[in-house]
């Protein structure tokens, strides 16, 4: 888990806490948003909020690591690497908050992935939220708010998570060691700081990279050529593609800006090669090259060939 994500959350971040300190907290809760923006990583705030002793959860007493290492008595978390959360999971936590706790305090359950549960599992946690007992909080952590039951959102309070900013999430890489090219490529390849991590030494995405630093030196006709036969092997894959596309129209997008003056870019840790690369280009080439490739990624989506993309790109940059 990355628990810097809890202060990219920080609106939320700030209604548990007020909510917590106003005794207003629900019994249940929907936490929904994308992947990797801090769902599961709140659900652990939540519970330290009711168990440390600070106001804000410390992070670093005995309680809050036994909560963060789900060693703690009270703290009860589901999960499943299979594709389905079983009625028997479900199950489980009733029997087990059915019993008298060793532990005083407050009892909380956390659903992660919770549209994984099936319809019987979702039955039975139905019947567990119709009828709160006081004391009982539930987290249920989900991509897909749609595929849990009207009559579980229902009896919850959902919140949603905001996507992270591209240029947020390549900083967060920069702090964990990614090195900043790599970086600024990643944040553009997914939004999930988790996938971002293993993506940084997958080969396709240190290909990719590669070979947009290649890109920005290509400067004429003849080297644009070479360019093009040398990488023909990886762009015929239509996802390769695609990818570099993308990153070309963030490209001449920064080149505008940087034009306009602004120089907080997307592609930040380029920000010397863009800048750089911007002097082969003049204003008016860089938004006419933004409208070359969007019209070709529509032309990819609509089945034409790779090669014919790539021809099409290349003959008409310069």
């Amino acid at each position: 888990m990355n628990f810097d994500l809890i202060n990219e959350q920080a609106d939320i971040k700030k209604i548990l806490l007020n909510t917590k300190r106003k005794n207003r907290l629900s019994h249940a809760y929907i936490f929904e948003g994308p992947a990797g923006v801090g769902k599961r990583e709140m659900a652990y705030f939540f519970a330290m909020m009711l168990y440390c002793k600070e106001d804000e959860p410390c992070m670093k007493c005995e309680v809050c690591h036994q909560i963060l290492n789900n060693e703690h008595l009270n703290v009860y978390v589901i999960s499943s690497d299979s594709k389905v959360i079983k009625k028997e999971q479900i199950v489980g936590l009733q029997e087990e908050f059915s019993k008298t706790s060793n532990v005083s305090g407050p009892r909380i359950y956390i659903i992660i992935d919770a549209d994984k549960m099936n319809q019987n599992s979702q039955n039975s946690l139905l019947k567990f939220i119709e009828e709160p007992e006081e004391g009982i909080y539930g987290i249920l952590c989900t991509t897909n708010v749609g595929k849990i039951l009207p009559t579980i959102t229902s009896r919850c309070q959902t919140i949603s998570f905001k996507s992270l900013d591209d240029r947020l999430l390549a900083s967060m890489l920069e702090n964990k060691g990614v090195e900043a090219h790599l970086a600024a490529i990643l944040s553009k390849l997914t939004n999930n700081i988790d996938d971002a991590i293993l993506m940084s030494s997958d080969p396709n995405a240190l290909r990719l990279n590669d070979l947009f630093k290649d890109f920005l030196d290509v400067d004429s006709p003849s080297k644009a050529v070479m360019y093009q036969r040398k990488n023909l092997g990886f762009f015929d894959n239509y996802d390769n593609l695609l990818s570099f596309l993308n990153l070309l129209i963030i490209l001449y997008s920064d080149i505008i800006s940087l034009y306009n003056g602004v120089l907080d870019i997307h592609l930040k840790g380029y920000i010397n090669e863009i800048a750089k690369y911007k002097n082969y280009l003049s204003y008016d080439a860089a938004k006419k090259n933004l409208e070359l490739v969007y019209s070709l990624v529509l032309k990819l989506q609509n089945n034409v060939m790779p090669k014919n993309i790539l021809n099409n790109l290349f003959v008409n940059i310069f």
